[in-house]
């Protein structure tokens, strides 16, 4: 019973920690996109920004990894909070 109620958190937190997934991915995506455009006016802000966000999203992305569940978890909720996010691109 123990095991089971600790695979069934792990996949709940796995669905939350895909939703702050897509929203880091996205930020970092963005800043990206926006250091590419126009370098010279977001350079600074943007290495300081990338190092928060980018630092966060790779420790998310190595917590989630490391367990099966969480990652299944992650999996469904980062296709589902991802898709709009970037959608409004095109």
């Amino acid at each position: 019973m123990k095991d089971a109620v600790l695979l069934f958190s792990g996949f709940l937190g796995g669905l939350f920690f895909g939703y702050i997934t897509a929203i880091l991915a996205f930020f970092v995506w963005q800043l990206i996109k926006e250091g590419f455009g126009d370098p010279k006016q977001v350079a600074i802000p943007a290495i300081f920004l990338l190092g928060i966000f980018g630092t966060a999203l790779v420790y998310l992305a190595a917590v989630v990894i490391e367990s099966w569940p969480v990652l299944l978890g992650a999996a469904i909720t980062f296709t589902n909070g991802a898709r709009p996010l970037f959608k409004q691109e095109e």
